[in-house]
């Protein structure tokens, strides 16, 4: 099975920063979070057995290929990529998977965790999951904070599950609430 899936990237007129850790977690935090229409895609397809893992990203033009989820290994190539295939897709299961950005990297519209996003959703769609906006949003987060190891919070991530403009509330002591901030369609398109 093929899927595919689209995360837009964001931009934080207010409250940027207080998503980070260790401050959301003592105090809390909120920020105004707003989606661009630029995307990152992720197309993720199952193959036949044996044939091993391919992950591509067609925007940095970076390929690798393992012959099993186990033995993708962090070499500096596609790093990120590799930890979203290792902690979702099953051991054993050949498959391929492609990126494609329409923003250069470290631009700050948190294009990794659209990134992860547009990857988290592939996959488990294809896998069969049938994840929430909100649980996309933090096993992306996850994965790029704890498994890749890439400090931050988790604006990125929900400012790409979840559409257009809205408030997100980071909670002392943990969780996440995202409230859609309502506007003019006109405004919206522009």
């Amino acid at each position: 099975m093929k899927t595919y899936s689209r995360a837009p990237v964001r931009f934080d007129p207010a409250g940027g920063g207080t998503d980070a850790p260790p401050y959301s977690t003592e105090y809390g935090g909120c920020f105004v979070n707003i989606s661009v229409a630029r995307y990152i895609y992720a197309e993720f397809e199952i193959l036949g057995g044996g044939e091993g893992v391919s992950i591509h990203s067609h925007d940095l033009r970076e390929s690798v290929h393992a012959g099993s989820v186990e033995e993708l290994q962090t070499d500096g190539t596609l790093d990120l990529l590799k930890a979203y295939v290792k902690r979702i897709v099953p051991a054993g299961t050949s498959c391929r998977l492609a990126t494609q950005s329409d923003i250069p990297a470290r631009t700050g519209l948190g294009g990794s965790g659209a990134l992860g996003v547009a990857v988290v959703a592939a996959i488990t769609r294809a896998l069969g999951q049938d994840l929430d906006r909100a649980a996309i949003a933090e096993l992306a987060n996850e994965i790029e904070r704890v498994d890749f190891g890439s400090a931050g919070g988790n604006q990125d991530s929900y400012g790409a599950a979840f559409p257009g403009a809205k408030r997100i509330i980071c909670h002392q002591g943990g969780g996440t609430d995202c409230e859609e901030i309502p506007m003019d369609p006109e405004t919206a398109a522009q």
